[in-house]
């Protein structure tokens, strides 16, 4: 039959029944070379309510992203940061950027940064961490004070963070 698209397979995906569920899956197996040529829906099964459609996106990432433009790469990397911040398993998202988006790190701004470093979910701020270790350590990336600020954090992970770029 006729391959539904996103919004329908997304709507299948989260039906009351069972059966319409696994058929949603099984429709999304099948055709998922068509399905994940979207970033967006991509970013929608990543922040899906359903954890084993979550886990199951973010474990076939590395292959999703060979499959996306580098536009399309960039954008989804934009909507998962964004995301990171009000999701309610900030851990999945963190670790659903990790393995195919690293190369686009370095254009993720000072400011977001900050944002991330200073929100008061550990997650995130873990996250903030790992782009601070992954970018120049120059004032521009890295202000002082936001250095210090992190020096004196609560989380151990920034405070590590923030010693090994001193260190640098």
């Amino acid at each position: 039959g006729k391959i539904p698209d996103g919004a329908v397979l997304l709507s299948l995906l989260d039906n009351p029944h069972a059966l319409i569920r696994h058929k949603a899956h099984a429709i999304m197996r099948q055709h998922l070379s068509v399905f994940i040529r979207d970033g967006q829906f991509v970013f929608q099964l990543l922040s899906h309510a359903s954890p084993d459609i979550r886990r199951e996106t973010r474990d076939a990432m590395a292959n999703i992203a060979e499959v996306l433009t580098e536009v399309q790469q960039q954008a989804l990397l934009g909507r998962l940061v964004t995301a990171l911040m009000v999701s309610p398993f900030p851990e999945e998202i963190a670790a659903a950027m990790q393995g195919w988006s690293e190369r686009y790190w370095p254009q993720l701004g000072p400011a977001l940064i900050e944002q991330l470093l200073r929100h008061p979910m550990e997650p995130v701020a873990t996250f903030g961490a790992m782009l601070v270790e992954k970018r120049p350590k120059t004032p521009e990336y890295l202000p002082n004070a936001l250095l210090e600020w992190m020096l004196d954090a609560n989380h151990a992970t920034l405070r590590d963070a923030a010693i090994r770029a001193v260190e640098a």
